[in-house]
């Protein structure tokens, strides 16, 4: 078995040198996927906030109880 190293640095020893194309394929799939998943987090968060903060605004500090 031929394994590839630094001889600067044995501890860093391959088995293939290189990089492969379906490491690119797994970097921009995983891209992809996460564009997404933070908008459906995202999207619903942010009208909560708005809600949360308009119930604030409209708390009975607005209102008058002694009428």
């Amino acid at each position: 078995m031929v394994v590839y190293y630094d001889p600067q640095k044995p501890i860093a020893a391959v088995l293939e040198p290189g990089v492969f194309k379906t490491t690119y394929f797994y970097y921009i799939f995983g891209w992809l996927l996460m564009g997404p998943g933070i908008l459906m987090t995202g999207i619903p968060l942010f009208r909560w906030l708005l809600r949360k903060g308009k119930s604030i605004d409209e708390s009975p500090s607005s209102a008058n109880f002694a009428e």
